[in-house]
């Protein structure tokens, strides 16, 4: 059985009052469109850092457009010596942004055998100051041994942020229903710390 991690649209939005519009994909096209987004193919150094089983391709059987949705399909499959592939997409040199509001619709599959979808961001400046040095901002991330344990893998989804040094900050959100059985928005709003004062963040 495949299973299925499907984004409907993106939008990023400069802070600013009433935030301009500056990039989105509605993935109304019949293919995923190059000029916002490439892949990352093969299988990475220590699976991407991660120990991750899946041999990323750019394959339409792991990412395609099908009715107005991005789907990134995970397979079981001997490929290129994984017993596993999937997609790896990103924006990288395509689109950069500092602060404003990203926002995806995304219907998750089921993490109970092991998926960990991930919608998330990376510094730009990572080939000259490697990680976590250039900063990564986690999104949207499910399917953790911690949601697994506690039998809440369906309902637990998870952010962090990464900086120099190791840092981390992580924070943990559990629903009350199975975020895989339909749609929701996942975004960030990233600002300027320096806007707020007097404890408000």
């Amino acid at each position: 059985m495949f299973q299925k991690y499907i984004v409907l649209s993106f939008v990023i939005a400069a802070v600013s009052a009433g935030q301009k519009l500056v990039w989105e994909d509605n993935f109304d096209g019949g293919s995923i469109d190059r000029s916002k987004f490439t892949f990352e193919t093969g299988k990475g150094d220590n699976g991407w850092g991660n120990a991750e089983l899946q041999h990323y391709t750019d394959r339409s059987e792991n990412a395609r457009i099908e009715n107005g949705h991005l789907v990134i399909e995970a397979r079981r499959e001997n490929f290129e010596g994984s017993a596993f592939t999937s997609a790896r997409i990103i924006t990288k040199g395509l689109m950069e942004f500092k602060y404003g509001t990203l926002e995806a619709r995304i219907k998750l599959p089921s993490q109970k055998k092991g998926l960990w979808p991930a919608f998330w961001t990376l510094g730009a400046n990572i080939g000259q100051v490697g990680w976590p040095n250039c900063g990564e901002i986690d999104i949207l991330e499910t399917g953790s041994a911690d949601a697994i344990a506690n039998n809440a893998v369906n309902n637990q989804v998870g952010g962090a942020t990464h900086w120099e040094n190791n840092a981390m900050y992580n924070t943990v959100h559990r629903a009350d229903f199975d975020l895989s059985a339909d749609f929701h928005n996942y975004k960030l709003t990233w600002t300027d710390a320096n806007e707020y004062s007097n404890g408000d963040i």
